[in-house]
């Protein structure tokens, strides 16, 4: 189908545009992208399958509705991307906790540029929000540097998503193993040991699983990766697989493992490629 109609046809149903995002290439997805109206299940597919262009083109799209999951994943990817950053903030429709959640992921470049370039009002409210951030990272350091290790996956079952899938991609980024299984059993209210058995079952899989069930995008996804599993060979042929492997696992498939594991407290690597 050409991309004109994928953009201009009135008729196209939501069923057959999840299925063409789902299976075309990234211009069919740019185009989808790019309708007078798209729907939050459209969204959710264009941003969990689309790259950097098609994310920031249906983040500019005033017409695209988001789910709290797609805002969460697109917040995610603009950590690093103040483009994308730009457009996120200024969506009217944009929660208060995904506007935070995206701030305090932010770079201090990403910050800057939305600081520079956003109008008055705007920089008002972003001022405010990175001004509370500041205030909770002092008020909480004396309980932190007095834990000594850290917070503890008991800590951190009782934080909000949010907060708990920032300090989850930072542990994962600064290669702390232990900090990320524990944040990993928080946000899937897995046990530690429920964890480390799913990890242990099957390394790559076991990880892609456990990001995918908490809601996790690539861009943080990869890093859990990293430090929870070992390189061995091509590392380039390596990510490519990972890549396909978590755009192609479904949640419902992800969400079902976890059940499994819930339901028994472990899990082998038979287990696991039977319900993969």
């Amino acid at each position: 189908m050409s991309q004109p109609i994928l953009v201009q046809s009135p008729i196209l149903t939501d069923d057959f545009l999840i299925e063409i995002a789902q299976s075309k290439s990234q211009e069919h997805l740019a185009a989808i992208a790019g309708r007078a109206q798209v729907t939050e299940k459209v969204t959710d597919v264009l941003v969990e399958r689309g790259n950097a262009a098609v994310t920031l083109k249906v983040a500019g799209n005033a017409g695209a509705r988001f789910s709290k999951k797609a805002f969460n994943q697109a917040a995610d990817h603009a950590n690093e991307n103040a483009a994308l950053a730009e457009k996120m903030v200024n969506r009217a429709d944009i929660p208060p906790d995904v506007f935070r959640h995206l701030l305090s992921r932010a770079t201090e470049v990403v910050r800057q540029r939305l600081l520079k370039n956003a109008a008055p009002e705007m920089r008002m409210r972003i001022n405010q929000t990175l001004t509370a951030i500041a205030n909770q990272v002092v008020n909480g350091a004396p309980q932190h540097a007095a834990n000594g290790a850290g917070n503890s996956a008991a800590t951190l079952s009782h934080q909000d998503a949010p907060r708990l899938k920032s300090q989850l991609s930072e542990f994962a980024r600064a290669g702390k193993r232990p900090q990320t299984i524990e944040t990993l059993s928080a946000l899937s209210k897995l046990p530690i040991e429920a964890v480390k058995s799913l990890l242990r079952a099957e390394a790559e899989d076991g990880v892609l699983i456990l990001c995918k069930a908490v809601g996790l995008g690539w861009s943080d996804a990869k890093h859990v990766l990293a430090v929870m599993t070992v390189g061995s060979g091509d590392d380039a042929i390596r990510t490519k697989v990972a890549i396909d492997k978590f755009y192609n696992l479904s949640d419902e498939t992800a969400q079902r493992v976890i059940r499994f594991v819930k339901s028994c407290k472990a899990v082998s690597k038979a287990d696991l490629q039977r319900m993969l």
